[in-house]
């Protein structure tokens, strides 16, 4: 086929700079045209609690933000692996996100038959906060500081019990974590929720456990629990006269973290896009006062420092796990 000779003179230079435009135009459609369909966020867990409280708020801003509807769908179990796989075998295109807490990393490292892989079906958001949990004890237990606690299970070896949502959960790791660190024999009691755990503790069913500092706030001010540490190097600002465990145990530092997982495949277009708004969304004041009611600390960032967390995270646990036997349900 012949062109005409207007067409033939065209240079090279000027149709590499059409190409560049089309392109570049294309990119720019394809951007703006994410979201293309309603959103879902998966939760696997139940109604109520922190994470679920935050991805119906951050939902509610999402719809404005995005022109889409986005809805929260609860699929509780299998300390949320469930929600995590319904996620990884969605389709590849960023409409249906995976709450992500720090039992979706431990979970990778401690089942084996999991019907997904965190690394290959799934990837990383954006990380949207933290909080620390704090240790309590019954009021009868005889210790109101960390070394007293730690001195108190020294001296009666195997004889103490704390309890936790079930094998596997952060409240276990990061218990397991200080007995690692500081040589310390206490029994561990699975419960089926954080709920029952807490009951256990106020009946003294149990000695100890690890609750949100927001949740046990009304329970430490009624004099029911007695708190002795902080999980993270800093203070909680809901509890600030509690002392850090790491104050007592240098170098001890847990907390639980909440973000969002796609699709692995998923366009980088709307996965840059839910960052920006997510990011955006967090440092909005209603936000801020929203998280500050459950005690979760906003955070900020990329895909890619997310990820590095990610690996961190499977890094640290993944130690603990070859020195210390723990199952999850």
């Amino acid at each position: 086929m012949r062109f005409p000779r207007k067409f033939c003179n065209v240079s090279a230079a000027a149709l590499a700079v059409a190409a560049a435009s089309a392109a570049s135009f294309s990119v720019s459609v394809q951007a703006q045209a994410w979201p293309t369909k309603p959103l879902r966020i998966v939760v696997g867990f139940a109604p109520g609690g922190g994470g679920d409280i935050v991805s119906r708020a951050f939902a509610g801003e999402l719809d404005k933000a995005l022109g889409q509807p986005v809805v929260v769908e609860n699929k509780p179990g299998a300390n949320g692996a469930i929600a995590v796989d319904l996620v990884a075998k969605s389709p590849p295109d960023g409409h249906t996100i995976a709450l992500a807490i720090s039992s979706t990393v431990t979970n990778s490292l401690l089942k084996k038959d999991l019907p997904y892989d965190l690394w290959k079906d799934l990837a990383p958001v954006v990380m949207f906060g933290t909080t620390p949990l704090v240790l309590v004890v019954h009021p009868d237990v005889p210790a109101k500081t960390t070394r007293e606690f730690i001195d108190l299970v020294k001296s009666r070896p195997g004889q103490l019990n704390y309890g936790s949502p079930g094998n596997g959960s952060p409240i276990q790791l990061f218990q397991e974590l200080l007995n690692l660190r500081v040589g310390l024999d206490i029994r561990h009691i699975p419960y089926k929720g954080g709920a029952p755990a807490q009951t256990a503790v106020l009946a003294n069913e149990v000695q100890a456990s690890w609750v949100s500092p927001a949740q046990s706030l009304p329970l430490v001010q009624a004099g029911r629990l007695r708190p002795l540490a902080i999980s993270t190097v800093q203070r909680s600002p809901t509890l600030p006269d509690v002392p850090s465990v790491s104050e007592t145990v240098p170098g001890y530092s847990a907390d639980v973290w909440y973000g969002f997982l796609v699709r692995a495949g998923s366009p980088a277009a709307g996965i840059n896009r839910l960052n920006t708004e997510v990011n955006r969304i967090n440092k909005t004041p209603a936000m801020t006062e929203r998280m500050a009611k459950i005690g979760i600390i906003q955070l900020y960032n990329t895909p890619a420092e997310y990820t590095a967390f990610l690996k961190e995270e499977a890094d640290k646990w993944g130690d603990l796990f070859k020195k210390v036997p723990i199952k999850a349900d």
